[in-house]
C-alpha cells in the first residue's frame, strides 16, 4: 500500500493543502524543501527576481508525498 501511495498522482486536495500549508511553516523547514526540490526535482523550483515559486504539478508523485509527508508531520 505505501508504495502504491507513493508513486499515484497526488489528488487536487493534497496540492492545494501542499500549496496552503507553506504559511505554516518555519524558515528551516521551507529550506528542507526547497533543498529536496533542488536535488530530486529542480523543474519544479521557478526563480525570479527575489521570489521562489514552486511549481506544484511539476513535482513528481514519489518527491511530492515525501514533502507531504514532512510537510503535514510538522505543521500538526
Amino acid at each position: 500500500l505505501l508504495s502504491f501511495l507513493r508513486y499515484r498522482e497526488p489528488t487536487l486536495e493534497e496540492k492545494e493543502n501542499f500549496s496552503n500549508n507553506f504559511a505554516q511553516l518555519s524558515d528551516d523547514q521551507l529550506a528542507y524543501i526547497v533543498s529536496i526540490l533542488q536535488n530530486e526535482c529542480p523543474l519544479s523550483l521557478v526563480e525570479s527576481e527575489d521570489v521562489l515559486d514552486i511549481k506544484v504539478d511539476a513535482i513528481i508523485p514519489p518527491v511530492f508525498h515525501k514533502l507531504y509527508h514532512y510537510q503535514t508531520e510538522k505543521i500538526n
